[in-house]
């Protein structure tokens, strides 16, 4: 796998290549690799993105604050071109409406009877890939959002083409970084304190996440697949073929992600793990749960997410 040359089948859609999965999980890894490989536009976690780099002016992965940074003025200039000064504010309060797993119920009362609600959300939702796409210069765009709200908000909106990639970790080593506390640090990606997830949370979150993606799976599914972390750290560059291949782009050539470290600070990632500040990354598996996590934690964290 050499040089890219990307180009889809049938150019009228812009084409959303979106990761589903549960929180660290490696989508943010998968993600950097497969726009590496396809030149697609990458922005990290969409579902965060209008807020983050436009409200709360988190970091990009180019080492910027967002508001300074050239990509996402362009891309908000864009939206505000389609849907107005307010569209930047707009879309980042409807997406709490609309993408999160807790405000479900309050999303389809609304498109039950706040349709003009819903029309606007979905302009202002289709201004933003549309702008994304302009000014990364490519028909085929990659969200990392991972839930399957967003899935079901975005998934239909005219003039966009989804296909669904599903990552799945080992419940255990999920389960024991989400168990670290992470301290604030704004030029490496942690916007705020989190404080850790405790187990049997976390290991319900993984549960309910990878039955959630996969059944969305089950009705997309000529539109689906799913990855297992693992493999893919393995062999990187043959899983990315596979991903193509179902995806159902024409491409010449790959990328390959094998020959040398990536650089995903040009991706301009707005929302994601902290791996997307780093300068080089080399793909290699995180088996540090292996050595670190008690063995009593480990059996219990299975006993709740091995029959998935």
């Amino acid at each position: 796998m050499t040089g890219s040359a990307v180009s889809m089948k049938s150019d009228s859609k812009i084409l959303v290549v979106y990761v589903l999965g549960d929180a660290h999980c490696g989508s943010t890894l998968m993600a950097i690799c497969l726009a590496h490989a396809l030149g697609a536009v990458h922005g990290g976690e969409l579902k965060f993105a209008p807020a983050n780099a436009w409200l709360k002016a988190e970091a990009c992965s180019c080492g910027q604050a967002a508001p300074d940074c050239p990509h996402w003025k362009a891309v908000r200039q864009g939206v505000v071109a389609q849907t107005g000064e307010a569209g930047p504010a707009e879309l980042a309060d409807f997406q709490e409406t609309f993408e999160r797993l807790r405000t479900i119920p309050r999303a389809y009362m609304a498109r039950l009877f706040s349709r003009a609600k819903v029309a606007r959300y979905r302009a202002l939702s289709s201004a933003f890939l549309d702008a994304l796409s302009d000014v990364g210069g490519n028909r085929v765009l990659l969200d990392n959002s991972k839930t399957v709200a967003r899935a079901l908000s975005v998934g239909s909106l005219p003039g966009f083409e989804f296909r669904f990639i599903h990552i799945t970790r080992d419940p255990r080593g999920s389960v024991w970084s989400l168990s670290k506390p992470k301290v604030k640090d704004w030029a490496g990606g942690i916007a705020y304190d989190r404080p850790p997830r405790a187990t049997w949370r976390a290991a319900a979150a993984w549960c309910f996440n990878n039955l959630a993606s996969q059944l969305l799976g089950m009705f997309r599914s000529d539109h689906y697949m799913r990855i297992a972390y693992e493999d893919f750290v393995k062999a990187p560059d043959a899983t990315l073929e596979r991903c193509n291949r179902h995806l159902g782009l024409t491409v010449e050539t790959l990328k390959s992600v094998e020959d040398s470290p990536l650089d995903p600070r040009p991706q301009h990632i707005i929302a994601g793990n902290r791996l997307r500040t780093a300068s080089a990354i080399t793909i290699r598996q995180d088996t540090r749960w292996h050595e670190e996590m008690p063995r009593e934690k480990a059996d219990s964290v299975w006993r709740m997410t091995g029959w998935l």
